[in-house]
């Protein structure tokens, strides 16, 4: 029970923490579009709000990796990778100079960072959702949600940092350093689920996989065959 409940903790804090820092770019879109194009028009606004789509596209991507990985080398294996890229694009978007001192290379470093914050969290509250499934057998509805309601606290406290953000810094101070931190402590903070998650074990569904090799099985070349009506 001891150890379900650590799965639990560890498991929810991260999906909370992923998507803290996966929504923060929404929130300082202004900033960062005033910080590396030099202005909030509408159409340096419009380019930012690109960057900000491509990480959903990534995300698309990232859940049929780590779906795929995770069927393959185990959902603790893939699971301990999602926290750790997430949490090293926050800190690239939060280090990344700005247009006027690397010119494009900014916007580029910029939508890398993006997409990798995109196609870690694509594998994220799947494999958090499927870890917790399967290490259960009473209550799975109730575990399951509150990976859920913990993915919704993210938004919630990623819109407390930037409102406590804006209420300290002044409009100079946010477009300067302000958004930065938001980014670079997110990502820190997400270092402490990557340590915890060294605790994991695989479920008995998986090693039952192992035993009977359908872990040795094109898991993503199944889906896309048999099942493309439900796709």
């Amino acid at each position: 029970m001891v150890k379900k409940i650590k799965l639990l903790l560890t498991a929810s804090s991260g999906s909370l923490f992923e998507t803290f820092d996966f929504y923060l770019f929404a929130l300082f879109s202004v900033a960062i579009s005033q910080a590396f194009l030099g202005s909030g028009s509408t159409t340096d606004m419009m380019w930012v709000f690109i960057v900000f789509a491509s990480g959903y596209f990534a995300r698309i991507m990232g859940a049929l990796f780590f779906g795929y990985i995770g069927d393959k080398y185990g959902r603790a294996y893939a699971f301990k990778y999602t926290i750790l890229i997430i949490a090293l694009a926050s800190i690239g978007i939060g280090l990344t100079p700005t247009y006027n001192s690397i010119g494009v290379f900014a916007i580029i470093l910029l939508s890398i960072f993006r997409m990798a914050q995109g196609f870690s969290y694509g594998g994220e509250l799947s494999g958090a959702t499927i870890m917790i499934y399967e290490n259960s057998k009473k209550n799975r509805g109730l575990y399951c949600s509150i990976i859920m309601i913990c993915a919704s606290l993210g938004v919630v406290a990623a819109n407390l940092s930037y409102a406590g953000l804006e209420y300290w810094l002044s409009p100079e101070q946010m477009l300067f350093f302000g958004w930065r931190i938001a980014f670079i402590v997110g990502g820190l903070l997400i270092f402490h689920s990557y340590l915890s998650r060294s605790i994991l074990y695989e479920s008995e569904t998986f090693r039952e996989m192992q035993r009977t090799k359908k872990s040795k099985q094109n898991s993503l070349k199944i889906v896309l065959k048999d099942y493309k009506l439900l796709i």
